[in-house]
């Protein structure tokens, strides 16, 4: 069984029992004692259990993985850097999709004074701040809402980004890798951004360095999609020097 799978299956017995033993995943993944620890390592280090004596317990935070109002206080520094820096790249007059997640969401911060600025948007937060800009024309992508992303999603939100163009595309990812390319937790999320990485001419993607060169559960896109990745200062020159030798450019936003 792939790493990738048996993360999945890993959360999700978690999710289901609320703690999961190493033998647990030796005989459901057929993997040795071994692979299991570097297993829950892994999934310890990116927050989503906590690590016990011969296996690991449910972090509060997972029963949570997904939910927007969590994740929006975690690395707040970082985002706002992050997200002041991509500003600069949205002008007036421009036409731009913006995805759901939480550092996305702190573009809306930088972007209100911006003239006939078209905003294209599945986030329901996005939307719900930039309707107070009266320069600011918002669409909001239809599909069924997720309670806990605040956003659409499905093959209804799919076919209605099919219809638009914009110049860029501003996403947010959960890992990223010039091996695997990007990657997300929630499956939900794949389709979606896909559908807005192939209509827009530039795809940003803003992600703080702790998630590069770190892989999730889900495929989304490789790498060659991103025309920029927009990231903190603590990302190593190495790191930088391998994306820029992948075809990526990395800009560094300083973290006050």
């Amino acid at each position: 069984m792939r790493k990738q799978e048996r993360e999945r299956l890993i959360l999700q017995f978690l999710d289901e029992n609320g703690y999961i033993d190493v033998s647990d995943i030796e005989s459901k993944c057929s993997v040795s004692a071994i692979t299991a620890r570097r297993d829950l390592e892994k999934l310890a280090k990116l927050g989503y259990l906590v690590r016990t004596h011969g296996g690991a317990v449910k972090e509060e935070s997972v029963s949570n993985l997904f939910s927007f109002s969590k994740r929006i206080d975690h690395s707040t520094k970082k985002k706002i850097a992050i997200a002041k820096y991509a500003s600069q790249f949205i002008h007036d007059n421009d036409a731009i999709l913006m995805d759901s997640g939480t550092t996305i969401f702190r573009l809306c911060d930088f972007i209100q004074k911006r003239n006939d600025l078209k905003v294209i948007t599945s986030s329901l937060p996005v939307a719900s701040e930039l309707i107070k800009s009266p320069a600011i024309k918002v669409f909001l992508i239809g599909g069924e809402v997720f309670p806990d992303r605040r956003a659409t999603y499905g093959p209804i939100a799919s076919e209605h980004i099919s219809h638009y163009h914009a110049k860029k595309a501003f996403i947010g990812t959960d890992g990223v890798s010039i091996q695997s390319g990007i990657t997300v937790q929630d499956v939900n999320e794949v389709t979606r951004i896909k559908s807005m990485i192939n209509v827009a001419d530039k795809v940003y993607l803003l992600c703080d360095s702790s998630k590069i060169e770190q892989n999730s559960l889900f495929k989304m896109a490789p790498i060659s999609t991103i025309d920029y990745l927009i990231t903190d200062d603590a990302v190593s020159e190495e790191i930088v020097e391998k994306y820029k030798e992948a075809g990526v450019e990395i800009l560094v936003a300083e973290v006050e």
